[in-house]
């Protein structure tokens, strides 16, 4: 399993009858200078809706807008682990608002999460939209590698919600079928993939 094409995500997310809601997510991991030292954090370039699925609180601050991590208004927004906000900037009473650079760019903090808040793949030190994704070609239609989580609507099952992505992803396959001939979409229930 590769991921999910980015694009097709945006179509999943705006066509589907089945999930209440539905969020984007590649880890990656990122540096952080304008320190002492470059140091190298566990990253992820994330949808706001991400954030709502897994159900993320801020013991500080607050969580990413919809229109922040769009890839047309993104905003250079970040959210920190509460761990890291310890760890990495000694428990910074005043973090909120302060600007930190990853990967070149500089990104006002906006968000402490709660203390061990529960992550699929493992929790990043830092989140960050995921219209910042670094490579070149990341989000592009055709280009795989980003992890799609929803929340079901009350009710509906997994065979549901797969039929109901495998019939967008047929009408995607006439739509482009240079990228999307051949592809199919997979629903897997978290607590099986964890």
């Amino acid at each position: 399993n590769q991921g999910v094409v980015y694009a097709d995500y945006v179509d999943w997310r705006q066509q589907n009858h089945t999930f209440e809601e539905m969020g984007a997510l590649r880890g990656q991991s990122v540096n952080l200078t304008g320190g002492t030292t470059p140091e190298r954090l566990i990253g992820s370039f994330v949808s706001a809706s991400f954030l709502r699925v897994i159900n993320a609180k801020t013991s500080q601050g607050r969580l990413f807008t919809d229109a922040e991590t769009e890839l047309a208004t993104k905003a250079p927004v970040a959210i920190l682990s509460y761990e890291a906000w310890r760890s990495r900037f000694g428990a910074d009473p005043a973090m909120l608002g302060k600007s930190i650079v990853i990967n070149g760019t500089a990104f006002t903090v906006i968000g402490i999460t709660t203390p061990n808040m529960p992550v699929p793949l493992g929790a990043p030190d830092v989140s960050v939209p995921i219209g910042y994704y670094p490579n070149a070609h990341g989000l592009e239609r055709g280009t795989r590698g980003i992890l799609v989580a929803g929340r079901l609507k009350p009710d509906v099952t997994l065979d549901a919600a797969q039929r109901d992505l495998q019939s967008i992803e047929k009408r995607l396959a006439e739509l482009y079928p240079t990228t999307n001939a051949g592809t199919s979409a997979e629903v897997v229930s978290m607590k099986e993939q964890l």
